[in-house]
C-alpha cells in the first residue's frame, strides 16, 4: 500500500512505494514538488529521479532512462 503524507498546505508531498526501487525492488521514498520529484531507496541506497504523474486518478510513476551501455 502507498502511504502518502502531505499537508494541504504543503508545496511538496512525500510517499513510500513499497517494491518501488528499479535498482533491487526495495521500498522507495519519493518526495513530489511542483516540477520535480526525488527518490531514495534505503535498501540499497540508490538516488534517483522518478516521474511521477496522474493519470485517470491513478498515480504513475516511471524510472526514465538516463543512460546505456
Amino acid at each position: 500500500m502507498i502511504s502518502i503524507d502531505a499537508k494541504p498546505d504543503a508545496q511538496s508531498a512525500d510517499m513510500t512505494l513499497p517494491g518501488g526501487c528499479a535498482v533491487c525492488g526495495g521500498d522507495l521514498v519519493v518526495r513530489v514538488a511542483p516540477g520535480s520529484s526525488r527518490g531514495y531507496c534505503g535498501t540499497c541506497r540508490s538516488l534517483t529521479r522518478p516521474a511521477v504523474r496522474v493519470v485517470k486518478g491513478q498515480l504513475q510513476v516511471a524510472h526514465p532512462m538516463v543512460g546505456s551501455a
